[in-house]
């Protein structure tokens, strides 16, 4: 018989055939990849074939096993065939599993083919189907004696390269993408085939650069010495879309059954175009067909380990490199600076491109691929990097956790509430999380991920989820556990420190306030305001040793204190009703009066209304930290007559004001409620009422805007109007 002779169909009226179809997997995140490529392509397909994936020890991880095993794949476990060029003899191992050749037909494929239409129907009875090979490889003259090594003698048949007409090859000479045969033809061929792979791969030294192809050319000497019937496959059966596109021009358009790319694939594991329209067609619809499949089930550990081993100059995208990752560093840092020393787990922490410059001490990072953790720990080797599902680790397992650009990628939405709850679980004080700004349909990698906030901040343990910022249709986000670093309900939060951070002109003095604050207080106050007006009065008063100062309404606060380790006679004037004694509870808060005496026995304190406070002492400084606002318009005139008359003539006063926002006007409001129904002033109000008591501006200065903040403030520095004399004379 021919073993040229043309294709003919399965006789009409038999039981259709069964038929096996089998690829190998090497132990590579590119071939995990094309695995994943071609079950979707198969699945597409609805095909009648039963499929199996033959792969090395280690080359299939859990998600792609799980995937197979769901959608019916047998998984059939091989050792390699041997070193160096033999690792690309492999498929030669499938013809060893019995199972797959318990089938009418056996299809052997590469994991780098894209079947448009059902390889089971491609099979003919009687007949070894494959399609000649694109390039002489290897040249005549080497195959040849090759052949001779096989034991191959006599006239060998050759037909030209479809591609390059001019050239001849054996006529066998197939492209191992796509092998057809009936399961007889493969039992006989398997050991032939086995045995002249083995006898190339002897000749390496012969074959050079062309060692790769030995089992293409066993198979191809097995056929000849076992004048196996064969029916070419057409080139649309098999064809290569990795050829230039001048030489795939010479090809007549024809429907395509299956596309062989090799490494062809862009950033998304999808198929590259070639520049030739009726192929590239065929490309679109090849990956219209993956992009859908994959949206069913999407795999992050398949995917992420192809892009970080094929595309490792893009990491996880454009969310983690330039502009985008400088952004979203910057809105992270002033956090992780504060944090610098708690435990922190970064769930999908990728090639470690955003945390890497950060001075964290107790960090652990996990990811679903081993490609991004072998980046990450060569980069910062002291961390601890773990192969590890969120799921393993107790409750509480880490101070903070956090989740960049994953939960966008998670398939649907019980996935991505899932694995919110565990980070909410796995976290002790907050969660950093990114997700989408506003709703999308999806496409690709992404998937809607917009509602996480609102569902985030609904579990039981969130306290507060707070927004940091965003970048391209992201935005960034800290929820709160609980407490979170906070010491009681009263005191600051982290998200309020590091938005004081960001406006104070002295962040390392609020740093040092809220630690001595919550050391001797039990808090820093909650009012976010605070942490500029602090910081303020630290900086304003830093020369104050020998001094006589005097604080209005000092209620519970730390500056006193401070103060009084700085040298100064500090004196506090607070009426309120509420008294605070003892060691502090998690009740205190700012409001009160406190016997700063119990504190510092350096300090003087009184319970009084500070309009009729006078101990006949006079005061170098004079300073009120918002509290003259909040105070009636008749009581705030009586307090700032009484405060001129105990200032030194040489002294100055220090006022921080609340305003309402984006006015001069006063705040009307004193712990919730309104302090005078008409009439409460404004600042020119307020500065005509100092200038009636001899106290002039020197210098004044506004915080507005400041996020988290009901008010505006206002800073004045008074003092006596100077007097010709006392200026210096002109030049």
């Amino acid at each position: 018989m021919d073993m040229l002779e043309q294709p003919r169909s399965l006789s009409e009226g038999k039981t259709r055939p069964t038929v096996h179809l089998s690829c190998v997997v090497d132990n590579n995140p590119k071939f995990r990849l094309q695995t994943w490529n071609w079950l979707c392509a198969l699945r597409a397909l609805g095909t009648r074939c039963r499929l199996f994936v033959h792969h090395v020890r280690g080359a299939l991880g859990e998600t792609l096993q799980a995937e197979m095993r769901k959608h019916g794949v047998t998984l059939v476990e091989i050792e390699p065939f041997g070193d160096g060029p033999a690792v690309y003899c492999n498929k030669i191992r499938q013809l060893e599993t019995q199972e797959l050749l318990e089938a009418d037909f056996v299809v052997l494929s590469d994991t780098d083919i894209a079947f448009l239409c059902d390889p089971a129907d491609l099979v003919e009875e009687g007949k070894f189907r494959a399609k000649v090979v694109d390039n002489n490889n290897p040249p005549e003259e080497m195959w040849r004696e090759l052949a001779a090594l096989c034991g191959i003698t006599g006239d060998i048949p050759t037909v030209p390269l479809e591609l390059a007409p001019e050239v001849d090859v054996f006529a066998t000479n197939f492209n191992g993408g796509v092998y057809i045969m009936p399961s007889d033809f493969a039992r006989q061929i398997h050991p032939l085939w086995e045995r002249n792979a083995r006898t190339c791969l002897a000749a390496a030294d012969l074959l050079g650069k062309y060692a790769g192809h030995c089992d293409q050319l066993g198979m191809g000497f097995a056929l000849l010495e076992s004048q196996t019937p064969v029916s070419p496959l057409p080139v649309t059966a098999n064809l290569p879309t990795h050829i230039d596109a001048d030489t795939l021009g010479v090809l007549e358009p024809g429907p395509v059954c299956a596309l062989h790319y090799h490494n062809r694939l862009d950033a998304h594991g999808l198929l590259r175009k070639t520049g030739v329209g009726w192929i590239d067609e065929a490309i679109e619809r090849c990956n219209a067909t993956l992009v859908a499949q994959r949206r069913r089930a999407f795999s992050n550990e398949i995917f992420w380990d192809f892009r970080y081993a094929q595309f490792p100059e893009l990491g996880s995208g454009l969310g983690s490199r330039g502009d985008v990752l400088s952004h979203k560093r910057a809105l992270l840092e002033p956090y992780f600076d504060l944090i610098a020393s708690e435990s922190i787990l970064d769930v999908g922490c990728g090639d470690l491109e955003l945390f890497a410059p950060l001075p964290l001490g107790d960090y652990t990072g996990i990811d679903v691929s081993g490609e991004a953790l072998r980046i990450a720990s060569r980069r910062r080797p002291e961390w601890t990097f773990l192969r590890k599902d969120l799921s393993d680790f107790p409750d509480d397992s880490f101070d903070y956790v956090t989740c960049m650009d994953v939960l966008i990628h998670q398939p649907n939405e019980a996935a991505a509430r899932d694995l919110a709850e565990n980070l909410v679980r796995v976290a002790r004080k907050g969660l950093f999380f990114s997700s989408h700004t506003t709703p999308i349909k999806g496409a690709g990698i992404s998937f809607n991920s917009a509602e996480m906030p609102s569902y985030i901040s609904s579990l039981k343990p969130v306290s507060a989820v707070h927004r940091l910022g965003s970048y391209r249709d992201v935005s960034l986000h800290f929820a709160e556990k609980g407490l979170g670093d906070r010491r009681s309900r009263n005191d600051i939060g982290l998200h309020q420190r590091v938005i004081g951070s960001r406006y104070t002109d002295h962040p390392h003095v609020l740093r040092e306030l809220v630690d001595y604050s919550r050391q001797h207080l039990g808090f820093f106050p909650f009012t976010i305001s605070r942490t500029h007006e602090y910081p303020w009065f630290a900086e304003q008063l830093r020369d104050v040793e020998g001094k006589s100062v005097l604080d209005i309404g000092a209620g519970i606060c730390c500056v006193p204190l401070i103060l009084a380790q700085r040298g100064a006679r500090v004196t506090t004037v607070d009426r309120h009703d509420r008294i605070r004694t003892g060691p502090p509870t998690p009740q205190w808060n700012e409001w009160g009066y406190l016997d700063y005496s119990e504190l510092d026995a350096r300090i003087r304190s009184f319970n009084i209304d500070a309009s009729e406070f006078d101990d006949d002492e006079r005061y170098d400084v004079i300073y009120s930290i918002s509290v003259i606002e909040h105070m009636p318009r008749i009581t705030r005139r009586a307090v700032m007559a009484q405060a001129a008359r105990l200032l030194k003539p040489d002294g100055e006063v220090l006022l921080s004001l609340d305003l309402i926002p984006g006015t001069d006007d006063l705040w009307n409001l004193n712990e919730g409620k309104i302090v005078d129904e008409t009439g409460h002033g404004d600042l020119d109000m307020f500065k005509a009422e100092l200038a009636a008591q001899d106290l002039v501006v020197r210098h004044e200065e506004y915080v507005r805007a400041m996020p988290g903040s009901r008010t505006d403030v206002v800073y004045l520095k008074l003092g006596r109007p100077r007097h010709v004399d006392e200026d210096e004379s002109p030049a």
